[in-house]
């Protein structure tokens, strides 16, 4: 990643495989409700305009070095720590999240020290869902809930806001899904959630 030219506070990431008829609008929407965060959007190995979306709208992209949601996540939040991020927002690029969601997790994560990663649940919001993978998220939400004391309504929801603390637990998670077993390596480690 070579030098850093800045140290941000505040970060957005958004990791991205060619979504080039979606990020545009995720980058207006952020435009209106996030104007003054940095965003950085992460090229997980694109080959359509994702890129050129970004670039237009004069954000920093940043290249995955392996293909997958996953790494790109991970290149995201080593470069968070190393521009001394102490909060982050990320969400996904192909619209999913609203950006009008942003300024309230933002607000939670920083306004409630006892909290590490807060989780922006679809559940109850109208997202279509197919019956199979709402069957599939209800099991895994459930074992969780059972092995774990804790509820979470959206499972897959890749809307979050991390602290610094949950930033470098993250990093070091050796799996490659961020639904189920990430939940857990974060309980196992020590995380605080909440899910609004």
């Amino acid at each position: 990643f070579g030098c850093f030219e800045y140290r941000a506070v505040q970060m957005i990431l958004i990791p991205a495989h060619n979504e080039e008829g979606a990020l545009g609008g995720v980058l207006e929407g952020l435009a209106l409700h996030a104007p003054s965060e940095k965003i950085i959007v992460v090229d997980s190995f694109c080959t359509d305009r994702t890129v050129a979306v970004a670039e237009s709208f004069g954000v920093t992209v940043i290249k995955a070095s392996e293909r997958g949601y996953w790494n790109a996540l991970s290149c995201g939040y080593d470069y968070a720590l190393r521009a001394d991020v102490e909060y982050l927002i990320q969400l996904d690029a192909d619209g999913q999240h609203p950006p009008s969601a942003v300024p309230r997790l933002l607000h939670q994560i920083i306004a409630n020290p006892t909290l590490d990663w807060v989780i922006g649940s679809r559940a109850g919001k109208g997202t279509y869902t197919p019956f199979d993978r709402r069957l599939v998220q209800g099991v895994f939400s459930r074992w969780l809930e059972q092995n774990t004391q804790h509820r979470f309504g959206d499972i897959s929801s890749g809307l979050w806001g991390l602290n610094r603390r949950a930033l470098e637990v993250l990093s070091r998670y050796p799996h490659q899904t961020a639904d189920v077993l990430i939940r857990l390596y974060g309980l196992q480690e020590g995380l605080r959630f909440k899910e609004i």
